[in-house]
This record gives C-alpha cells, structure tokens and sequence, in this order.
C-alpha cells in the first residue's frame, strides 16, 4: 500500500511541477514572457498617429460632402488596428489600443449615418454633434496611447 501511496503521490507532484511551468496560452501559442510596454508601443506606438491622420482625412471628406470616402479610410484605419490588437498583449498598452479602435469604429458609423441621412438636414446636424464628441474620444485615446509609448 505504501508503494502505491508513495507512487501516486510522485505522480500528482510531477503534474503539478510541470502543469505549473509549462505556462500555456489560450490562443495556441507558447508565450516565453510576458510582453513589456516596450514591446507593446514598437507594435502600437504609430496607430494613434495614424488614427489622427485618418480622422483628419475623414473629416475633410465629410467637409466636401464625400461620406463614402470618409467611411473607407476610416474602416481602413480600423482594420490597422484590429491587426494591431492581435499583436498587442501587454494589458497597459492593449486597453490604450482597445479604446482607440472602439472610437474610430464609432465614429465609422457616425459616418456611415450621416451618408444615410444625407437629405435630412435635421437628423445630419444631430449626427455631427454625436460626430464631434465621438472626433474628441479618438483625439484624447490616441494622446493617450502616444503617452503611454513616449
């Protein structure tokens, strides 16, 4: 009984020595450590840049009445830091990351409404005030996430 005891025992030592360095991850990856802010920023550091641009072309092209335009490079820009985001583990940096995408994929709707309710002056001119609150939450993620990498 002893031996058995003892044997098990081993066994349960040996599954929780090596269940507890082996460190998985859940996308299928083995991590060696995790990802430092560093890292994070060589990754994300020009999106915010990049956002800002976009927003500044998008809002030039709503300016000429070109909303199809404007929701193009929006979606463009959205997708760069979709791409982005699967990159980004570093949970610091990630949040910065997540809030800018979630501003500009606002404000890609915001634009996608207003080319809908373009013959509606009433219901443009309440979209764009949505627009500029939404313009501000990119502008104040984006300098967050450029402080966070300075």
């Amino acid at each position: 009984m002893r031996k058995v005891t003892t044997g098990a025992v081993a066994a349960l030592f040996l599954l929780a020595v090596t269940g507890c360095t082996a460190g998985g991850s859940t996308d299928g990856a083995t991590r060696v450590g995790a990802q430092s802010v560093a890292e994070a920023c060589d990754i994300a550091g020009g999106e915010a840049g990049n956002a800002e641009a976009a927003l500044s072309e998008a809002l030039d092209l709503i300016d000429a009445e070109d909303y199809s335009g404007a929701s193009d490079v929006i979606r463009s820009t959205t997708d760069d830091l979709d791409d982005a985001l699967t990159e980004v583990t570093n949970m610091r940096v990630r949040d910065e990351l997540e809030d800018l995408t979630d501003d500009m994929t606002e404000v890609g709707l915001l634009i996608d409404q207003m080319q809908a309710a373009a013959d509606d002056a009433p219901l443009l001119a309440e979209i764009n005030d949505d627009l500029v609150d939404d313009t501000q939450d990119v502008r104040e993620s984006a300098d967050e996430l450029t402080a966070l990498c300075a």
